[in-house]
């Protein structure tokens, strides 16, 4: 029998549940495993842009390989190798998780199971590039953009500020040069004497070379006040991030035992095939250019980070700390709850005694404040208002829960699972046990995702009632719809406060991403892994009586006033800590 345990393979059915009790019970001491590896870093900026010590479980498969150790551990428990003379063959895909197993099975004096190591064609040759040639691809595109930013510079000498000013950490693409998708409408709400003292610094994302000329004369002549990163970084800058992959060879990592056998060899192998190149070079040119502030007398009051706890923020906040001594450093949370195997937005203790934490956080409801002190129940945590969801004040329940046929659909940003949706939802739609010729399916890709990204890879063609949008717009499209679907999406949060429904399909094969607080009452959403799961959803959902409908509108409105806090003069000044 072959068990499949590669990263981002297709788990058997009969192991999924366990595997994700395995992931869910092995948070902490993953946590600890990177606190061990960390401490003798503490110091090192190198360290904190790495993928190990970012615990980013979306762009590295170092957790899931911890947790591949702490399954195999599982099942020894549970016998599930015995007898031993029935032969079993353990697929995996990482040479350190390979010679790691094999050691737990000497040690437990197992012999009839096979580790094979077996990474896909596409993986062998991705690790190859990553090694080889991607740092470098990497590296001369950052300094083909950091020329074309010097280009659209209008002048050679830095604005003079008469004041102290409140610097906000940002993105920003080609798609929402017009639209604010991480601060909402912050902007708009500040008066002329806040506006004139607060700066953002975007970090420009998922933008291609021919567009950075655009993006940055947007920039430059946007109302409001940018900090171009680039202004205040040099060819050394550039140099130092550069050389960052020879400094990190110099980082001995020290061994640390997981049931008596070594598990360094995991963050050796994340180190050296790490995919996120782009991330941990952005990553050290903020660091540098929180320094360049410094070195340009830029008084800094507060310095808001939107937090996802990854190493650019790890980075912001420590060149804040050491740069600008005396600067207030606030975290903006977006999450109304982030899903638990996300552990990277989660705080630990370690990188608050480092400094690559914020000195408070900042969360758009009340119900969300004790989610991110799950690690740290005495971090410092305040309420400001959802800027960036304030629409959820303007949606009307009542008209979310009338006859509306809308379906929408948000997919998250792994390509591979947003390819699993729509197949699962086109059959769903060909197997349906209702007859429905109204009911329309419109799919709203990631905003970091192409549509034909996903189209060329799912199985079968769309059927007519499936739509992929390019309307930006999230509210808009919810206005429009009475049903949600997603995996892993802060959406359902939102569509749950407007009353419209929730169905949440769960990855059938791994870790899902459950993006649902646990207080979320049950008539609202429905988890479902099987077609017939679905179905009956859908089903529930469309057909409701007007009973249910009241206590869902009444429901709705807790969900708006738990994770929602409205926008106010008040609630502005906290943010901005003005008191």
């Amino acid at each position: 029998m072959e068990l499949d345990l590669r990263y981002q393979a297709n788990l058997s059915h009969e192991f999924i549940d366990l595997f994700n009790e395995v992931s869910w019970s092995a948070r902490t001491e993953y946590n600890q495993f990177i606190t061990t590896a960390s401490k003798p870093f503490k110091d090192e900026i190198d360290w904190w842009v790495e993928s190990p010590a970012s615990r980013n479980t979306y762009a590295s498969s170092l957790f899931h390989y911890f947790c591949v150790a702490k399954f195999i551990l599982k099942m020894i428990d549970n016998e599930y190798f015995n007898p031993v003379n029935a032969e079993k063959i353990i697929i995996v895909d990482s040479w350190a998780l390979k010679g790691i197993i094999e050691e737990i099975f000497n040690n437990s004096n197992i012999s009839n199971v096979i580790v094979d190591f077996r990474p896909k064609f596409n993986i062998r040759i991705k690790r190859l590039l990553r090694k080889y040639f991607y740092y470098e691809l990497v590296f001369v595109k950052r300094l083909l953009q950091y020329c074309i930013a010097r280009l659209s510079k209008k002048l050679e000498i830095t604005q003079k500020l008469s004041n102290t000013i409140v610097l906000i950490d940002t993105f920003v693409s080609k798609p929402y040069l017009n639209h604010d998708r991480w601060y909402g409408s912050l902007w708009d709400h500040l008066d002329e004497s806040q506006k004139s003292n607060v700066f953002f610094a975007p970090t420009i994302v998922n933008t291609s070379i021919k567009d950075f000329l655009l993006v940055y004369r947007s920039l430059r002549n946007s109302s409001r006040n940018n900090f171009i990163k680039d202004d205040f970084i040099s060819i050394g800058d550039l140099v130092f991030a550069y050389t960052h992959k020879k400094r990190v060879k110099n980082l001995q990592i020290k061994q640390i035992s997981l049931n008596g056998v070594d598990t360094s060899s995991l963050i050796i192998e994340d180190i050296e095939y790490f995919r996120d190149i782009s991330s941990l070079i952005e990553a050290l040119l903020t660091y540098r250019f929180i320094a360049g502030l410094a070195d340009a007398n830029i008084k800094i009051r507060l310095s808001i980070d939107w937090f996802e706890g990854h190493a650019l923020d790890k980075a912001w906040n420590l060149g804040i700390k050491r740069f600008h001594e005396h600067t207030e450093r606030m975290g903006y949370r977006a999450f109304f709850k982030s899903y638990p195997q996300y552990l990277c937005t989660y705080p630990i203790q370690i990188e608050r005694d480092v400094g690559v934490l914020p000195d408070i956080f900042a969360v758009q409801g009340k119900d969300s404040i004790e989610d991110v002190k799950e690690f740290l129940p005495d971090l410092n945590v305040i309420t400001i208002p959802a800027f960036k969801a304030e629409h959820v004040w303007e949606q009307d329940i009542e008209q979310s829960l009338s006859e509306m046929k809308q379906i929408l659909v948000t997919l998250p940003v792994s390509i591979a699972t947003s390819v699993m949706i729509v197949d699962t939802l086109i059959n769903v739609y060909l197997n349906k046990k209702y007859d429905d010729s109204a009911l329309i399916y419109v799919l709203k890709p990631h905003p970091t995702n192409r549509i034909k990204d996903i189209t060329r890879r799912l199985k079968t063609s769309l059927p007519d009632a499936f739509i992929f949008t390019h309307q930006k717009s999230f509210p808009d499209l919810l206005r429009k719809s009475s049903i949600l679907i997603t995996e892993a999406s802060s959406t359902c949060v939102e569509a749950l406060a407007c009353g419209v429904s929730v169905i949440i399909i769960e990855n059938p094969h791994g870790i899902t991403y459950d993006p649902l607080p646990e207080n979320i009452p049950q008539e609202l959403f429905r988890k479902t892994k099987t077609l017939d799961e679905i179905n009956n959803a859908m089903f529930s959902f469309l057909n409701e009586s007007e009973s249910l409908k009241e206590r869902k509108r009444l429901l709705s409105k807790q969900v708006r006033e738990g994770y929602f806090e409205p926008v106010t003069k008040d609630g502005i000044v906290n943010f901005l800590r003005m008191n």
